[in-house]
């Protein structure tokens, strides 16, 4: 590592190897550290150099680091000037425009909410093209940290979502949606008070400025999004209350909604499935809790509470109920499933989900989704059983990319040898190949994305039979040739699965 002042050698502190001094300037250099996530859903980490200038080093002495993410890393510091302990937030990835610009936003809409339940803003700057923020330090840890895979109280639970969505409710009055709610995303203070943090993805509803994601993108966390999220539609404050249901449906349960370990399946599920009773485990949550969690849960915006501040207000009236003084009665029904509703094809831009939890989307994941439950739903039409809900017709292809056919081709011919080399010596690689493939054969036509689930499916035949059951029904839904179709109803056949 070399000093970006001078370019001379680093020598790191023997009791602090986060920073360290330049050997011929002799600046004071702090090293900051982001998570670039993997296809694999790995990550690994980049140390970069800041050089702190005097007039820094003179108002806040770096104690030690806290946390990292994709793009930044967060260090406990001390404000020489009041003597306080602060969390010193360092953009890692400068060379990022949109990053550059969600920071800075960050730093903007902090210092313009000011309210007892959100993280507040103390100062910010630049130091040689590295920006930084500073704000108050919770030692409390993470709503994550309380929880630690256990369910809460409903006293408990009813208590920290209403200070949440008092946070939440003064973001909406200054016209910001979050987009990115979670426990990890909710921090307490030595005392135990909330404070929402995190704007870095949050979005104006009122702003002179262009959106920083692309028409259609999609932004958040897999396990809290809600489902016009999924489908890439315009957040409003109707999607950071489906967050905070989740949230609170997980500190009444000890599991989020939807606890599917894949990324597409928990988009479907958002899309698709109605969360599991809470009183059916845990009698001891009140009738009236239980619904207005799920109707928070809901999949249409309009069947959820209103806002913020209704959703508190529901809440208020919940701990009369757990005091005793009113009667357990729901104020709301419990939202109807709606396992019918359409799922578009919508471009997969964008998704920067944090940790604990560090993985990118990627469209070929949620394009498998989109088509696995389209298949089933084509053969259930063609199957005897009757259908469970109303009829849908899925769109399953998507509009032409630029660079053409031949492009396309290309890029699927060169996928399919790297899934033939990889099929044996690495099965999981493969099925992320297999993945790619399909998202590529859906822009290229029905009989490409058909001759790709033939090959899926025989991939796939040992190893997992429903799936290359479901990748052959899959063919029978897509193609028109005699010869592909006789393939798979002879493999169809072969498998015990037509």
């Amino acid at each position: 590592m070399k000093c970006p002042r001078c370019s001379g050698g680093v020598v790191f502190r023997p009791t602090a190897t986060w920073m360290g001094e330049c050997f011929d300037c002799k600046g004071v250099l702090l090293i900051t550290m982001c998570e670039s996530g993997s296809i694999g859903g790995g990550s690994d980490t980049s140390p970069t150099p800041v050089l702190l200038p005097d007039d820094f080093l003179k108002r806040y002495e770096v104690l030690r680091p806290i946390g990292e993410g994709a793009t930044a890393s967060v260090f406990l510091a001390k404000d020489r000037s009041n003597d306080t302990p602060v969390a010193l937030k360092f953009l890692a990835t400068p060379g990022r425009r949109q990053v550059l610009q969600r920071f800075a936003r960050e730093a903007r809409l902090l210092a313009a909410i000011r309210h007892k339940n959100v993280i507040r803003l103390h100062d910010s700057g630049d130091i040689e093209g590295r920006p930084f923020l500073v704000s108050e330090f919770c030692p409390g840890g993470t709503l994550r940290s309380k929880m630690r895979g256990a369910k809460l109280t409903p006293g408990q639970s009813v208590e920290l979502m209403l200070e949440v969505l008092a946070g939440l409710d003064a973001c909406h009055k200054a016209g910001v949606i979050h987009r990115d709610m979670k426990p990890e995303n909710v921090l307490l203070t030595a005392d135990g008070e909330i404070r929402v943090a995190d704007l870095g993805v949050a979005r104006e509803e009122v702003s002179g400025e262009p959106s920083l994601t692309p028409k259609g993108g999609v932004i958040g966390t897999p396990r809290y999004m809600a489902p016009e999220q999924v489908r890439g539609e315009r957040a409003t404050p109707a999607t950071d209350v489906y967050a905070a249901g989740a949230i609170l449906y997980e500190m009444l349960t000890g599991d989020p909604p939807f606890a599917d370990e894949h990324t597409f399946e928990l988009l479907v599920a958002h899309l698709e499935r109605a969360p599991a009773a809470i009183r059916d485990r845990f009698p001891d949550v009140p009738l009236a809790l239980e619904a207005i969690t799920l109707k928070a849960l809901a999949k249409l915006p309009a069947g959820r509470p209103g806002s913020a501040g209704a959703f508190s207000r529901e809440l208020k009236h919940i701990q009369k109920i757990l005091a005793g003084e009113a009667a357990d009665v729901p104020a709301v029904s419990a939202p109807v499933s709606t396992p019918g509703m359409p799922l578009p094809v919508f471009p997969l831009e964008e998704l920067e989900p944090k940790s604990p939890w560090r993985s990118r989307i990627m469209p070929a994941a949620v394009m498998l989704a989109i088509v696995l439950v389209a298949a089933s739903r084509f053969v259930g039409q063609r199957a005897a059983a009757p259908p469970s809900g109303p009829e849908v017709v899925l769109p399953l292809t998507l509009p032409q990319t630029s660079g053409g056919q031949a492009k396309l081709e290309a890029e699927w011919q060169q996928k399919f040898a790297a899934a033939d080399q990889s099929e044996a010596s690495d099965p999981q690689r493969a099925t992320q190949i297999y993945e790619d493939m399909i998202s590529i054969a859906e822009k290229i036509s029905p009989e490409k994305q058909a001759r790709t689930y033939i090959k899926y499916g025989r991939f796939k035949e040992k190893s997992d039979r429903i799936a290359a059951r479901n990748a052959y029904r899959t063919v029978l839904s897509l193609s028109k040739d005699d010869e592909t179709r006789k393939t798979a109803e002879l493999r169809l056949n072969a498998l015990g699965g037509n």
